[in-house]
């Protein structure tokens, strides 16, 4: 699950039919669409409901406030490549990246690299 102001919302899900990943992507005035590719991912899946926009707001908006540029790019992945319980949020702002939880904790410096 991702954004990034070019390529709007994202979602990756597992297909029904196996070896198949499904990408919903919501981009800016243009309606959701799905599409389908042949792929398998390593990434631990997780239940899309623990990640509340509210929080993703407010973190978005505390990282921005945080940026010196006029108008910043944000962007951010959320995934369990960490084998964590929960996914991790990784935030990239004006070229600088966060890593947060889903609360908003900066966790940036425990993974290094």
């Amino acid at each position: 699950m991702g954004y990034s102001q070019a390529s709007g919302f994202w979602v990756d899900s597992a297909s029904s039919t196996a070896g198949v990943i499904d990408r919903t992507i919501r981009t800016v005035n243009v309606p959701a669409w799905t599409a389908s590719r042949k792929a398998s991912s390593q990434l631990l899946q997780f239940d899309p409901s623990l990640v509340q926009a509210a929080s993703l707001a407010s973190i978005e908006a505390s990282l921005v406030a945080k940026s010196s540029a006029k108008t910043p790019d944000v962007s951010f992945t959320i995934d369990r490549r960490d084998k964590l319980a929960e996914p991790l949020i990784r935030w990239t702002v004006s070229g600088k990246s966060t890593i947060t939880d889903l609360h908003g904790r900066d966790l940036t410096s425990q993974f290094p690299g």
